[in-house]
């Protein structure tokens, strides 16, 4: 795991080393930088030494002759495999898995991300070909910004590595604002940053002689079932669950768990004490917020399996905090669950344990949420239908937000998700309306929902939580639900067997069955949300510093938010409007970010010359 960041067409013999300064947390054990001799191609890389801890392992990484030059960050956990293919017409140096990425594209070109399994970013100095290869894994574990300027690009992990370039601008990108006040992240190759934009999952391009190509190289499969029956169906997603799991343990440093009470987690750490012992586990608990702590089932399941058990009690951010938070995410991001994933990473770096597995991805794929449910009774009842948004009203209940606008069905999902036009304009009157991604055209209503939350809220926001969460604590994360072999066959599994009227994730509670508790198997779905409302109350330090720090603010001035904003949200949640809690929150992220970006100064950066 390691940060990246690299630039073309220009000279600026300083710069890759000042964006590894800006990266150092992403890899605190080593840095490099390799420079092309003709002076205009410079490549960066901080590590964060995971597998192969020698030196052989450094990077940058070229071959023998010195005509390829890689970046990576990430793990290919099939490196093993690849390297068996490649040995008898490569000497490899290292156990490294950057090692077989190199090989791997000298043997197969760019053609070789189908046959990569893993996270992964990397950019790649072809010097026989003059190009420059970059290309993000399936589902984006892994960011990769860059920004293009005439015959000029420069590239990084994170934005604050692009800040080391003076021309990049931090003006925000009002489009991208206006997706996040609408979903509370940004969609697209979007950044926040009018200058910044984002490789997105699945997709590689080519940088050559100031031209740029990016295409798509993965798509999600076909909702179309094979021929298998239950029995075997279940078999199949064991083993590839069994498997992944096994993948992402391989490492020569620690490896610990992220455990909640609830069932993804657990199934993970169950099947993790099958084959390894002495792991360490690590929870965020929040006291006296009743049902929302998960924190005793987690640490009962701990030691039932034998583990030693970690926990961090997670206290309301600070408005330093909070801002410390944004510069951390760097994009505009309304998932509170950041704080306290930032905390147990910080707390499992404390106790020597550099990697991390999660539960994330098991909802999106194996279909854990309530409205995928309601989504296939309302498509069944013709859309069901209830009330009307346009009075400005935030909902009132639960389930209201699912059932009205237009009616319940996948046609209007992503409204469902969505801050309703009427308190958008009210609210955020100087940002556009915006018009997101369309659903997948193919499946039942449940299953195109699943499919765009996993092409679009995953990586924009899920992923991006934990990758710039973890890696400020120098932390790898691992998601073994979202390997993409597995992915790809839970695609086609029988709907029957990711949820009934009753129940969800059918096939993964039936995997539990000899592995985890009853009471964790049979448990209602329960998000990761801390108990960020009460963190905003107005007799709050943080409630406190909203209103007075938003009066002041450039948002205010420049007319994109509603003076009276936080007056309308607070009398609506009074009022028991569920959903104005969240936006208050989604608020205060935006403030919390916009200061952020223009407080937080760069590393100075060499002037560039020639």
């Amino acid at each position: 795991m390691c940060g990246i960041n690299g630039y073309c067409g220009w000279r600026a013999p300083g710069l890759a080393a000042a964006m590894n300064r800006a990266l150092r947390h992403r890899g605190p054990d080593a840095e490099g930088v390799w420079l092309a001799p003709r002076g205009d191609i410079g490549l960066g890389n901080r590590r964060l030494k995971i597998v192969d801890l020698s030196p052989a392992a450094a990077m940058p990484m070229s071959n023998e002759e010195g005509t390829v030059w890689l970046t990576f960050n990430g793990e290919i956990y099939n490196a093993a495999g690849l390297r068996a293919q490649l040995q008898d017409r490569y000497r490899f140096r290292s156990r490294s898995d950057t090692e077989a990425l190199l090989h791997a594209y000298e043997e197969w070109g760019v053609e070789c991300l189908e046959r990569l399994r893993g996270m992964f970013a990397f950019a790649l100095w072809d010097e026989r070909r003059q190009w420059l290869f970059l290309a993000r894994d399936r589902l984006g574990k892994k960011p990769l910004y860059y920004w293009r300027q005439g015959r000029r690009l420069a590239f990084a992990s994170e934005i604050k590595a692009l800040w080391q370039v003076p021309e990049i601008s931090r003006e925000p990108d009002a489009a991208a604002l206006a997706d996040f006040v609408r979903f509370r992240y940004v969609l697209g190759e979007r950044s926040g940053f009018r200058d910044i934009r984002r490789l997105p999952p699945a997709h590689a391009a080519i940088w050559r002689e100031g031209e740029w190509r990016s295409w798509r190289y993965w798509e999600l499969p076909a909702p179309e079932s094979a021929a298998r029956t239950d029995g075997e169906w279940e078999a199949r997603i064991r083993e590839l669950l069994e498997e992944s799991v096994e993948l992402r343990m391989i490492s020569d440093v620690p490896v610990g768990v992220m455990l909640s009470g609830g069932l993804d987690s657990s199934l993970l750490a169950a099947l993790v004490a099958r084959r390894h012992a002495a792991l360490k586990t690590f929870t965020a608990e929040f006291p006296g917020a009743g049902g929302l702590d998960e924190g005793g089932k987690a640490r009962r399941l701990a030691q039932a399996l034998g583990f030693e058990h970690h926990s961090t009690a997670i206290l309301p951010p600070t408005p330093d905090e909070l801002m410390e938070l944004a510069g951390i995410l760097e994009e505009p991001l309304a998932d509170a669950a950041a704080w306290p994933t930032l905390q147990v990473a910080r707390l499992a770096r404390s106790q020597g344990v550099p990697v991390l597995l999660s539960g994330e991805g098991a909802d999106e794929v194996f279909w854990g949420y309530p409205r995928y449910r309601a989504l296939e009774l309302g498509e069944r009842l013709s859309g069901l239908r209830w009330g009307s948004a346009e009075g400005g009203e935030l909902d009132r209940s639960r389930w209201r937000r699912y059932w009205q606008r237009g009616g319940l069905n996948a046609r209007n999902y992503r409204a469902l998700l969505a801050l309703p036009d009427s308190a958008r304009r009210r609210l955020y009157p100087g940002l556009p309306a915006g018009e997101p991604p369309p659903l997948p055209a193919t499946g039942g209503a449940a299953q195109r929902a699943a499919q765009w939350d996993l092409m679009h809220w995953m990586p924009n926001d899920l992923l991006l939580k934990l990758d710039k969460t973890t890696m400020a604590a120098s932390i790898e994360g691992r998601c073994p639900y979202l390997d993409a072999y597995l992915v790809e066959s839970a695609q086609r599994l029988p709907a029957h067997l990711k949820q009934t009227w009753r129940e969800n994730k059918i096939v993964l509670r039936r995997l539990a069955v000899r592995l985890v508790p009853a009471d964790t198997r049979a448990a209602r779905k329960q998000p990761f949300r801390p108990p960020f409302d009460a963190w905003l109350e107005p007799q709050t330090p943080l409630g406190g510093w909203l209103p007075a720090r938003l009066a002041e603010s450039e948002l205010m001035r420049q007319g994109l938010v509603s003076g009276d904003a936080i007056v309308w949200l607070r009398r609506q949640a009074e009022a028991g409007a569920v959903a104005a809690k969240q936006h208050l929150w989604t608020l205060a992220s935006l403030l919390a970010w916009h200061e952020a970006a223009r407080q937080l100064a760069p590393v100075p950066a060499p002037t560039a010359a020639g």
